[in-house]
């Protein structure tokens, strides 16, 4: 799943680091998530479903900061369509100062 890099057009850094509102939502068959950076860390962004188990990773690497943007597609690591249903979205980053930061948004997947 490849990730987007909003910041190429010379555009300001975010103020936080923060993962931001997925669109569509509710979203069949897919949906975007954006997440900022304010400085470069190391992102993690994976879909749970609502008993916490782990569905897909879909961001996992050192990131430069700025605006980022990965596609989900409904399916789970192993390329399986997942059912309908809320899923969360978690992003942990690691910044190479300070302190580590996990946010988290639901969505809805309807088929």
């Amino acid at each position: 799943t490849a990730v987007t890099d909003g910041t190429a057009g010379g555009g300001a850094l975010p103020a936080q680091t923060e993962l931001l509102e997925n669109y569509p939502n509710p979203f069949n068959p897919a949906t975007t998530l954006r997440f900022a950076l304010a400085a470069p860390a190391r992102a993690r962004v994976v879909i749970h479903d609502v008993t916490g188990q782990r569905v897909r990773a879909l961001v996992d690497g050192p990131a430069p900061a700025g605006l980022h943007e990965v596609l989900w597609d409904g399916r789970d690591d192993a390329g399986r369509n997942v059912a309908s249903g809320v899923y969360v979205a978690v992003m942990e980053t690691s910044p190479a100062v300070g302190r580590v930061a996990t946010t988290a948004r639901r969505m809805a997947l309807l088929h």
